[in-house]
C-alpha cells in the first residue's frame, strides 16, 4: 500500500497556504521613487548669483555651482544629484541609492555666494523616513529626509 497519494494533496495544500501568507508583488504598481534629502534654506537666493553648494549624507558629497537665472530657472544642475529650486529656496540632494538610509544619518549643507561668504553652513543628524510607493512588499524602497534651516 502506497502512502504517496495522500502526501501530494497535503503538500499542495501547504504550498497554497505558504503562497497565501508570503509577501507577494502580484498587486504591485510600477510607481518609482528615489532617495532624497530636502534642505529648506533660510536665505533668499538671488538671481544671477553663482552659489557654491556642497551637500553630504554620511560623508558622500555632491558639490558644484548653481545659479538662478532672471527667469527663475536653474542654470546649473549638478549632474550627480544636486538641484536648486529658486522658487522655494530649496536645495535637493540625491544620496546614493545603494545604501541603507534607515535610522539617523549625518547630513551637511554649505552654500557660499560669489564673494565666498557662507550663507548656509549646516551639519546635523537627520532621521530618514521609508517610502514604498507600491506597497510594503513591493520594490522600490526609498528614503527621504527634510531639513529646515
Amino acid at each position: 500500500m502506497s502512502r504517496t497519494g495522500g502526501a501530494l494533496p497535503l503538500l499542495g495544500g501547504v504550498l497554497t497556504l505558504a503562497a497565501a501568507i508570503m509577501p507577494s508583488c502580484a498587486n504591485c504598481t510600477d510607481e518609482g521613487c528615489g532617495n532624497l534629502v530636502t534642505f529648506h534654506v533660510g536665505a533668499d537666493l538671488l538671481a544671477d548669483v553663482p552659489y557654491q553648494v556642497e551637500a553630504c549624507a554620511d560623508g558622500v558629497c555632491q558639490s558644484g555651482t548653481l545659479q538662478v537665472s532672471e527667469a527663475g530657472e536653474v542654470n546649473g544642475q549638478v549632474v550627480d544629484g544636486l538641484v536648486l529650486d529658486p522658487e522655494s529656496d530649496t536645495i535637493y540632494l540625491t544620496p546614493p541609492e545603494d545604501a541603507d538610509w534607515e535610522g539617523t544619518h549625518l547630513v551637511t549643507l554649505t552654500v557660499r555666494d560669489d564673494s565666498d561668504t557662507a550663507l548656509v553652513d549646516h551639519s546635523g543628524d537627520l532621521a530618514f523616513t521609508r517610502d514604498q510607493p507600491n506597497g510594503p512588499n513591493c520594490a522600490p524602497t526609498c528614503w527621504e529626509g527634510e531639513v529646515t534651516l
